[in-house]
């Protein structure tokens, strides 16, 4: 017989259950509940985690960011919030005063192939790129579940999926090994105005280290084939409004678009 579960600590508690109800009433909260309360990396993942629990939501991908000396975070993505392009997507998450924003991001994705599920001993960089099926353009929409997101800490960002609100993914490439991350060309544009022209871009580690990464990050949730990774910003923060068309081209790795609506 299984043990019962164990108890969810009261800051996790209450964290995840304002979290999953800003998601769920569709307006960002003004303030967290136990902001004082000191929060460790791993009880930010298990905010993550409890959110999903509430909202009996399926994990379908991950956003993976990785500055290497400096930090890494990771957040679970539901499937409801992972869309292949080309994509319509609603704004769940809109102030009660003013028109609903999102910040968008062209990132380099990667869909899964096989499992990575957690180990002790660490994968190796052609382990975690053996499980992969396809490397892909990609765009994240953030839409944080809190007004004052930027002011935030990172354990309480981290707590809210670092304001993730969808991935949207293209048709990708197989043939991503042979790829020079160093001389990406990526360009974005916002209802058909290029707003990002250049090469390269990411102030982070190259796509493959940030997935390497999340396969070895503790505490996480099992990496599942069909899943689709984010890796990092590379073209800056974009606000993009309600009715915008955003489309993001990648030299190498094709095009992804969507509108948000």
């Amino acid at each position: 017989m299984q043990g019962a579960a164990e108890p969810v600590p009261l800051n996790v508690s209450r964290l995840a259950e304002a979290l999953a109800s800003a998601r769920l009433c569709g307006r960002p909260l003004q303030a967290l509940p136990c902001a004082d309360v000191p929060l460790s990396f791993e009880d930010a993942m298990a905010v993550q985690r409890e959110v999903g629990r509430r909202l009996g939501a399926a994990v379908a991908g991950w956003k993976a960011g990785l500055i290497p000396g400096v930090r890494f975070t990771c957040a679970a993505v539901f499937a409801a919030d992972v869309l292949e392009s080309p994509a319509v997507y609603r704004l769940p998450c809109v102030p009660s005063e003013g028109e609903a924003t999102a910040f968008v991001e062209g990132e380099v994705a990667f869909s899964l192939a096989h499992d990575l599920p957690p180990r002790v001993q660490p994968y190796s960089d052609d382990e975690v790129a053996q499980a992969v099926d396809r490397c892909h353009a990609a765009i994240e929409i953030g839409n944080p579940r809190m007004v004052h997101f930027d002011a935030a800490s990172l354990v309480h960002k981290l707590a809210d999926s670092m304001g993730n609100g969808a991935i949207v993914w293209g048709a990708g490439t197989s043939g991503w090994r042979a790829i020079d991350w160093s001389a990406l060309r990526v360009r974005m544009m916002l209802d058909g105005k290029t707003v990002v022209d250049h090469v390269d871009g990411g102030k982070g580690a190259d796509p493959l280290a940030t997935l390497v990464a999340l396969a070895n990050a503790r505490n996480r949730e099992p990496l599942r084939a069909g899943q689709v990774v984010i890796t990092g910003n590379r073209t800056g923060f974009n606000v993009a409004r309600t009715g915008t068309r955003i489309h993001v081209v990648i030299g190498g790795l094709g095009e992804v678009s969507v509108q948000l609506v």
